[in-house]
Formats: C-alpha cells, structure tokens, sequence
C-alpha cells in the first residue's frame, strides 16, 4: 500500500493521498507490471491507460493523480515532464527509448560501443524491466552470448562446460566487485543527503516533523525515503547502525 506524502513507500497496491484520505486508487497492472487501469474504493474503473512498448502514452481516460503508470508496479516514477521516468538509479526517456545517463556501474563488458551504457531493456521493453536503472540480468546474458561468437570461442562437450564456466565464474566476480562499488557510492550519497534532514531531529532542533518534511524534499518517492524518516524518528541517527 502506498501514501503519498511523507510516509513509508512498500509494495505497490493501490494508493491514497494524504490531502484526501477518503480516496482511494487501486492498481490493474499487466504482466509486465504496467499499469492499465485504477478503480476506486467501490471497485469501479475510474482511469484506464494506453502506452507503447517503450511507455510513451498513447491514450489515457480518467484524471486521478500517479506517478506508477509504465511499469509502475516495480516502482518506474513517471515525472510530470513528457516521457521522463526515473528508474530508482537513473532517468529514463521513453520517446528516446533510452536512459539519459550512463549505467552507474559501467556495464559495457565486451561492447565498446558507447551507446550500450544507454542502452534500456536490451532493447526488448515487451519482456525485460529494469527497476534499478543499472543491468537487466537478462541483458548479462545476451552480452556474454555475443562476445562468445565474436572471439570464436567454438569448443564442445565437457571441456565447452568447464571454460564456459570458468569465463562465466570470472564475469561475475567483476560484476560483483562493481555492484559493490556502486553500492558504497549510493551509500555515501544517501548519507551526505540525509544528514541535511537528520539535523533537526537532534539538539537543539528537536524538531521531528521538520526533519520528515525534510526527508520527503530530499528522497521523494525514492525508496531511500523510508530510511530517512527513521532516522528522523530515531533522534537523528542513522538506523543502519543500531546501538548495542
């Protein structure tokens, strides 16, 4: 269930906004985890939606407020400007079909083409989502594939297993040392951000509400949000780092 405002965001089930708490809005997704439709607290449709492959809006019946519309189910915010979404890391642009920044964790592997860094779904949107913005698991494999035909690698039976798996054991251990990279980045950055709003939580603010206020003017619907606010509920100290 999702509030909008500054409150905890949890799976995506329906939403009801603080200005109006006597409204409701449940969600309709497609497998995909699109959404086509809200119904109100009676069970009547009140908007449908239309997008294309790549989620550019097509058509749009009823007026409630959402930012969950293209796969909004694996929380893809779409932003009041054309075809924007954010996708948790990075921007995405629908009517380019691209994101607007490189992958945070450098996922070129074997493809030195630039434009693979900007790359959204492995360009199959009908079957591939990508929530955090980085490297649809599905899309490792259509590189590793490629970069196999294009070294020539042709070996057969048991010993194509073992060197398979010797390549593939060495991929992910890179592809883990810069998740881990990325992560500790994400990390430092939330820290810097939330000590903005952490501070009025502690002497001589004291002033929890602020520092939620704070924390939703900073974080948004980002799922950092939740974090924030218990730090701020926390007096101002980071909940990551329980007190023995």
């Amino acid at each position: 269930f999702v509030s909008e405002g500054p409150s905890v965001y949890d799976a995506l089930v329906a939403h009801r906004r603080e200005s109006d708490p006597a409204t409701e809005a449940w969600y309709l997704p497609d497998a995909l985890g699109t959404t086509l439709g809200l119904t109100g607290g009676a069970g009547l449709l009140t908007d449908t939606f239309l997008y294309d492959a790549f989620g550019n809006a097509l058509d749009r019946t009823g007026t409630t407020p959402t930012p969950y519309q293209y796969v909004g189910a694996y929380g893809y915010f779409t932003e009041p400007l054309p075809n924007l979404m954010l996708l948790w890391h990075r921007w995405y642009d629908a009517a380019a079909g691209r994101f607007v920044s490189r992958d945070p964790i450098g996922m070129r592997l074997w493809d030195d083409a630039d434009s693979s860094v900007y790359v959204y779904g492995s360009q199959i949107p009908t079957g591939l989502t990508d929530a955090t913005g980085t490297l649809p698991i599905a899309a490792i494999w259509d590189e590793f594939v490629a970069w196999t035909k294009d070294v020539g690698l042709v070996i057969s039976g048991a010993l194509a297993g073992l060197v398979l798996g010797e390549i593939w054991g060495e991929y992910l251990k890179h592809l883990a040392h810069e998740c881990e990279k990325s992560a500790k980045a994400g990390m430092a950055a939330f820290d810097k951000a939330a000590e903005r709003a952490w501070r009025y939580a502690r002497p001589p603010y004291r002033n929890v509400r602020r520092c939620k206020d704070e924390c939703f003017n900073i974080f948004a619907a980002h799922l950092k949000l939740r974090a924030c606010i218990e730090g701020c509920e926390s007096g101002g100290r980071d909940p990551r780092r329980k007190r023995l």
